[in-house]
């Protein structure tokens, strides 16, 4: 049995009627919570219809004691989508990711000095509310470690304050005006993109640290070693900022979540047999990715297949 990962706008696509899947051998449709998570973003409940439709079952990532993700994963028996998306909709994450939003387009770029203003008052609220779940800690920490969080907050920005636009960054690395795109036909783009970085930049650290698959500061996340979901995640982002065959929009706030989720998925999908999507921008990220990584997992980019 093929295990086959549906990117979320995949599952647009049937809904809408505008493709129909027709494996010739057994498979399992697989989603996973960054589903989830984007249509509760959207309000696009229809698509908890195609995944019942399909029978899709639910892939997970087993965390440790300590709440870290692990190597290791499960697909679940199959339950009902609408059910899971309920209990999902129950069980918010503990830091709401949305107030990081601003900061990652400010990271990408954005000259908009206002862009993440919200932030450092967003993590010191944050702190709050997690403060009156647990008896007396208020009393005992209180504002003190509050105005710390904000304080953090307004730092980070602080340092963030000269950003230059991502082109302005990418030249010293050889990357200017879309050249990264150009190692897209490579036996191994990723290696290419190390290898042509390096003649520019020559660098202390090794391609995995580069790409974000062996950061030298995991241990600051409580890791001795970085999963490979993270690392995939990392990684995308990375191939964005450098240029490669980039997602659209990256330094505007409301494009983070849909880029994030993208990076997201193309982890997920690497534990399945294939994935599955309609951006082809994705899809070559993906690919590059996995052949770097020497993962399996196929990419089907249904783009060239949806009819109209």
């Amino acid at each position: 049995m093929l295990n086959l990962y549906l990117d979320q706008n995949v599952l647009g696509l049937l809904a809408e009627g505008r493709i129909i899947l027709k494996p010739k051998v057994d498979v399992r449709w697989v989603f996973s919570n960054e589903h989830l998570t984007e249509v509760a973003r959207g309000d696009t409940k229809e698509i908890l219809d195609v995944l019942r439709t399909l029978k899709a079952q639910r892939l997970l990532l087993k965390r440790d004691e300590e709440g870290r993700i692990t190597e290791q994963w499960f697909i679940e028996e199959y339950a009902d989508p609408g059910k899971l998306y309920s209990e999902f909709r129950q069980n918010p994450p503990a830091v709401d990711p949305a107030m990081f939003e601003g900061l990652i387009a400010k990271i990408f770029g954005s000259q908009d000095p206002n862009v993440a203003e919200a932030f450092p008052g967003d993590m010191a609220k944050q702190v709050r509310e997690h403060l009156k779940e647990i008896p007396r800690l208020e009393d005992i920490f209180g504002s003190s470690l509050e105005d710390l969080i904000r304080d953090a907050g307004e730092d980070a920005l602080e340092k963030l304050a000269g950003t230059q636009p991502l082109e302005n960054r990418r030249k010293p690395l050889g990357f200017d005006r879309g050249q990264a795109s150009n190692f897209a036909d490579a036996s191994n783009p990723l290696q290419a993109l190390w290898e042509h970085a390096n003649k520019y930049s020559p660098s202390p650290i090794s391609a995995d640290q580069f790409f974000g698959f062996d950061p030298p500061d995991k241990r600051l996340f409580g890791y001795e070693k970085w999963p490979v979901f993270l690392g995939i995640s990392t990684c995308y982002s990375i191939l964005n900022a450098i240029g490669f065959r980039p997602d659209a929009g990256l330094a505007r706030t409301n494009r983070v979540p849909a880029n994030m989720s993208d990076a997201h998925h193309v982890a997920y999908a690497a534990f399945c047999d294939a994935l599955f999507s309609e951006d082809s921008r994705m899809c070559e990220k993906a690919l590059a990715i996995y052949r770097y990584r020497q993962i399996g997992t196929g990419v089907v980019d249904v783009s060239k297949r949806v009819d109209g």
